[in-house]
């Protein structure tokens, strides 16, 4: 894919995978990188959900964090994806996976475990069985960004 279509995405290449991580310097996660194409990109404020705390629960608790998205104001669920929507993803059980909704043809933003930030297809093998779905900010509902 050519990051030139997306020239929003290409800032956000590259950056390592920490677990919590929300500084960029620093490395992100799958919702750190979203906490910050949110604020920078869009200028929306999205909580960073640091209170999860480490531990034998963390799964779980991780999970319960991703239905949160999944479940409430200001997020809504959409069948027809677009540009800056939070496609949720199963690991295992529970839903902890998110990556951006980057461009109209089934790519994704997302930072897993084990790689740098990167662009997917969404309907490679590891991802297209494990979708949940899409869902987008109550401020992105109305527009569109440029």
């Amino acid at each position: 894919m050519s990051t030139a279509a997306l020239h929003w995405s290409a800032a956000y290449l590259g950056i390592p995978h920490v677990r919590f991580g929300r500084e960029r310097s620093g490395g992100l996660d799958c919702w750190g990188l979203c906490f910050h194409v949110y604020r920078d990109v869009l200028g929306i404020d999205v909580p960073d959900y640091l209170e999860v705390p480490p531990g034998s629960a963390e799964r779980a608790e991780m999970g319960r964090m991703v239905d949160d998205i999944c479940s409430a104001w200001p997020w809504h669920r959409v069948e027809a994806p677009r540009e800056y929507d939070v496609a949720v993803f199963r690991m295992g059980e529970l839903a902890r996976h998110v990556g951006i909704v980057a461009g109209d043809a089934g790519w994704m933003l997302h930072a897993a475990s084990g790689s740098a930030s990167c662009l997917t297809r969404m309907t490679e093998e590891r991802w297209a069985n494990r979708l949940l779905g899409y869902f987008r900010h109550d401020l992105m509902m109305m527009e569109r960004p440029a």
